[in-house]
């Protein structure tokens, strides 16, 4: 009917002129009243090709760009070809945190995990808010000791985490669980000592009973470093007075230390 003749003689026209951009706008409304979205797709690829002809029309391809992957993803359901569409957004607009999300949500379908933390590395560069950047590392984290099974690069983002916010839930527990798990123990105790300094005064002083704690028997039962522990448990002690076996344990230290040095 008429829209069939519409088309034609939009093309007619877009032969003579491929990069007519008010042709170009007719065909992308014509393709989708009638949902083909492949036309709409290549309609708007013909657009960015004519707005690329003037400068400064960086955005404005961009914006194009990023409505051709959502075409792809949600309407023509092509994972891969939205990718490539959201790519280009991204070289034209590095720092559109709109495009990182989607090709993020992308790359996540696609199970393009090392891209995805990428994605994610981008957001938290350009990210101002200690809380927000805090959730981008955690999630690069979660996904490099899920779907990676890299534990080093996990921990690496478990500390990004950290550093921006000291109290994001469960990061810590899980450098612990990973540096237990490859039993390295150094490297566990100096993580507890600097979780602790991250914390400064604002950990309640549960949390830092159980850390400074944990930190003696790290020294203590792993390391073999008894002055570590001492140290580790006095702090304890002050946290906690009334604990008579944790002042024991402080009792049994000091008299093996003293014995230790006695025999030097």
């Amino acid at each position: 009917g008429e829209d069939k003749k519409a088309e034609s003689n939009f093309r007619r026209a877009l032969e003579k002129e491929p990069l007519h951009e008010a042709t170009l706008e007719a065909m992308v409304e014509l393709g989708g009243q009638r949902g083909e979205w492949k036309m709409v797709a290549e309609s708007k690829r013909a657009q960015i090709d004519a707005v690329a002809k003037n400068e400064g029309t960086d955005a404005r391809q961009a914006k194009l760009y990023e409505e051709i992957g959502d075409i792809y993803a949600e309407r023509i359901k092509d994972v891969n070809q939205a990718v490539d569409a959201y790519q280009e957004g991204v070289k034209l607009a590095p720092n559109s945190r709109v495009l990182l999300h989607k090709l993020l949500e992308a790359y996540t379908e696609q199970k393009s995990w090392k891209k995805a933390i990428d994605a994610l590395d981008h957001l938290s560069a350009q990210e101002t808010s200690e809380d927000r950047r805090a959730r981008f590392h955690y999630t690069a984290a979660v996904i490099a000791r899920d779907e990676l099974k890299d534990a080093d690069l996990a921990i690496d983002r478990f500390n990004a985490a950290l550093d921006d916010a000291p109290f994001t839930p469960k990061a810590f527990d899980a450098i612990d669980h990973l540096l237990s798990e490859k039993k390295d123990w150094k490297n566990l105790a100096r993580s507890y000592r600097r979780q602790l300094k991250r914390m400064g005064e604002d950990a309640s002083p549960d949390r830092m009973l159980e850390l400074w704690t944990r930190l003696g028997d790290i020294c203590l039962d792993h390391l073999g470093d008894i002055e570590a522990a001492t140290e580790a448990y006095q702090v304890a002690c002050e946290l906690a007075p009334d604990d008579i076996a944790r002042l024991q344990q402080l009792a049994d230290l000091y008299l093996e230390a003293g014995e230790a040095r006695r025999d030097e």
